[in-house]
């Protein structure tokens, strides 16, 4: 049998007693005599009752009960800018419309500030729910409350509230006497007058609220961006080193331009993202400093090469022959007439020098330029390496000299080859150059006969009085020479007022030393960078030979009666030439002439490949620019500077449009004159259309047409008809 063990007791458990609850703290603000209480509330602001009575229920319950009306009343009171209470609204609807930031229809929360016409806040939703759209012209509209700033209407159309729409428009057609309707008819205006007023004054003060918000804002941005600068001066930072770079802008600007105040516990969390900001702000300005001090090292040594470039001797100095010296010059001027001749000043063709671009290049200034100097190192450094500089230039023009005189004969050698077959290659050379001695020595023989007045109806006259220089040139030992000859084989060529070139990428500079890059820039660019004052390189490969355009030169040196002249004695004649083939519209350089003939005779090449090919169609185009014996027209004519200005000045004063030449497009060519009506002045298109096309009642439309110009293939720097033609006709 088993032993019955009595029952085990349960565990008494102690219950804690009870304690009496403590009385709410805001409940002592009842034992607060009322005197207190209010004299409290009279010193809040509207948002702060607004604030309390959202708070919790016993704050609701005082504020939002009839009886704090005067509290609300006092508290408006407290903002003297702000608007009274409208009639339509009671004042915590009307402070909660201001103030809060939520839909005064569906309690959601929304940042866009209340309508002041409308007295609503309103969320998306509800905004595009209850809003009407009516137009201006609306017979109801004078007795609605409208709004244009609550959202963006259609011109001539303004927003009301569709309830506020639909009760107006049943009181309008609600059945009353006539005079009632009328009666209601000016209260309801009255009162929107009065509503439209209280809406300009709130809308002014909500602007002004925003106002005060913006410059609050950026008044804690301020203090933060202090405050950051302040700790990282402790840290060690320099202020360059919190100026962000580009590309640290935005996030630099993110981390610290923020209405947040710097506590201990925020700057342990911003520092470690402000270090590598800083370390790459640091960098940059390094180098942007190193920059800087490299620029003014090359500013320095710039200097330095410009005041060398001024003191060299000109490459050529000209001076204006007296007329009794004016004697077996080869000039085509009698003696009687030389005295006319105007007076030109001296004439200095500076001799080539290196841009600092290419300076950059050579290892004596690089080397300086590099290292991290002052200016005045720079400039101590660069006196230590002047005489090696000085060779380095003259080494300089040496090779560029002789490029150019390979690129001559390489391009006569390709000349050469693209003559007869059927001779050889020694046979071409001769031919051609016999030719050339022929066409030389009978252009003389013309030119002086015509000097003369002797000439006959088959050969050309010259009307040329061109005056006589004397051309000083600089060896390169620095003495000076008044014969050619002296000079270098390389130079004896370049200067010769034949020898010209062309380039893809030049387009106004032919002869040496005119297609040598500037040392020193056409103009200054304000503001621009330094590098675009640094100037370009030379580069040999931009320049070949132009056989045509030499040929023609010449051909017409030896009808002026010049030619061994050089290229600084043509260009020292300046814009003082008229085309005798044609009616040029402004004058010309004796170089825009030689390019005018070899364009004109390049256009009739052209022509007469096109004739040839289509025998049938009718084509015409004469040689008017012809410089074999047998037209009768001279060349051209030279003008005193003075009549050249007259002349130019006189043609500019007209209506002068760009024309295109249909018969000339017609056979593929491109060509372009200036057209006039004024009777003093002839139009180069009538002109050209009659003596080349044979044409006596040109048409517009028909024979010619405007110009219909391209503008990426306009040269700016051209001033004439054929500076506007394509250079691709020869």
């Amino acid at each position: 049998m088993y032993e019955e063990h009595p029952p085990r007791k349960r565990t008494r458990t102690k219950a804690r007693a009870s304690k009496r609850g403590k009385k709410a703290k805001l409940g002592r603000l009842l034992d607060m005599p009322p005197e207190v209480f209010n004299e409290i509330a009279n010193h809040l602001l509207p948002m702060d009752l607004l604030s309390l009575a959202r708070s919790n229920k016993f704050f609701r319950k005082v504020f939002m009960s009839r009886s704090s009306q005067h509290i609300w009343i006092r508290a408006l009171g407290n903002l003297p800018d702000l608007p009274p209470c409208p009639p339509e609204l009671n004042v915590p609807a009307y402070v909660s419309l201001i103030f809060s930031k939520t839909c005064s229809s569906c309690g959601a929360r929304v940042l866009r500030r209340m309508d002041p016409y409308l007295y609503v806040r309103l969320c998306n939703s509800c905004r595009d729910e209850q809003l009407f759209e009516m137009s201006l012209f609306t017979p109801l509209c004078a007795f609605l409350p409208k709004s244009d700033v609550i959202n963006h209407p259609r011109p001539g159309f303004v927003y009301t509230l569709e309830s506020e729409f639909q009760k107006i428009k049943a009181a309008a057609e609600k059945d009353q006497d006539e005079d009632a309707f009328t009666k209601w008819q000016e209260e309801r205006i009255a009162e929107i007058e009065r509503r439209q007023e209280h809406g300009d004054m709130l809308e002014e003060y909500l602007n002004l609220m925003e106002e005060e918000r913006e410059m609050e804002l950026d008044d804690l941005k301020q203090q933060r961006h202090n405050q950051i600068e302040a700790r990282l001066l402790k840290e060690g930072w320099s202020l360059q080193d919190m100026a962000s770079s580009p590309n640290n802008s935005a996030e630099w600007h993110k981390r610290t331009w923020q209405p947040k105040p710097i506590t201990d516990r925020v700057w342990a969390n911003l520092y470690p993202k402000l270090v590598p900001l800083l370390k790459s702000n640091r960098a940059y300005h390094d180098r942007v400093e190193k920059e800087s001090r490299r620029r003014a090292r090359i500013k320095k040594l710039r200097g330095l090469a410009d005041s060398i470039r001024q003191a060299l001797p000109p490459l050529v100095h000209l001076t204006l022959k007296p007329p009794e010296d004016n004697e077996t010059t080869g000039s085509s001027a009698p003696p009687a007439r030389a005295s006319s001749v105007p007076e030109y000043p001296d004439k200095n063709v500076d001799q080539p020098f290196p841009a600092m671009t290419e300076l950059l290049t050579w290892p004596m200034i690089k080397n300086i330029v590099d290292d991290d100097t002052s200016p005045e190192d720079a400039e101590t450094r660069f006196g230590e390496v002047r005489a090696e500089f000085d060779q380095a230039v003259v080494e300089w023009r040496e090779k560029i000299e002789q490029d150019l005189v390979e690129i001559w004969h390489a391009g006569r050698d390709e000349d050469r080859e693209d003559q007869v077959e059927s001779s050889t290659r020694k046979g071409k050379g001769k031919a051609v150059k016999q030719t050339a001695k022929t066409n030389t020595r009978g252009s003389r023989g013309r030119t002086a006969v015509a000097s003369k007045s002797t000439a006959g109806p088959a050969s050309h006259s010259v009307e040329l009085v061109l005056p006589d220089f004397v051309a000083t040139f600089t060896k390169p030992d620095g003495t000076t020479t008044t014969n050619l000859s002296d000079l270098s084989p390389n130079l004896q060529l370049l200067l010769r007022a034949d020898t010209l070139f062309k380039s893809s990428q030049y387009s106004r500079d032919y002869a040496y030393p005119g297609i040598v890059p500037r040392a020193a820039p056409f103009c200054v660019i304000l503001g621009g960078p330094d590098e675009l004052m640094y100037g370009e390189r030379w580069d040999a490969g931009l320049f070949k030979r132009d056989d045509e355009t030499s040929a023609v030169a010449k051909e017409l040196l030896a009808l002026a009666g010049r030619s061994e002249a050089s290229v600084a004695e043509m260009e020292a004649l300046g814009g003082n030439f008229r085309c005798g083939g044609c009616n040029r519209t402004l004058t010309d350089t004796w170089y825009d002439l030689v390019r005018h003939y070899a364009t004109e005779q390049g256009r009739w090449r052209q022509a007469q490949e096109k004739i040839k090919a289509e025998p049938k169609a009718g084509f015409v185009f004469n040689n008017t620019h012809d410089l074999r014996p047998g037209n009768p027209r001279p060349f051209a004519h030279f003008m005193t500077p003075q009549a050249a200005s007259d002349y130019t000045i006189e043609n500019s004063t007209h209506d002068m449009p760009m024309m295109t030449c249909m018969r000339c497009e017609k056979m593929g060519i491109q060509a372009r004159y200036f057209h006039t009506l004024h009777p003093n002045i002839g139009s180069s298109m009538i002109e050209h259309l009659h003596d080349v096309h044979g044409v006596t009642g040109p048409r517009i439309g028909f024979d010619f047409k405007h110009w219909e110009h391209d503008v990426q293939f306009l040269d700016p720097f051209e001033s004439d008809e054929d500076d506007f033609d394509s250079e691709e006709l020869l």
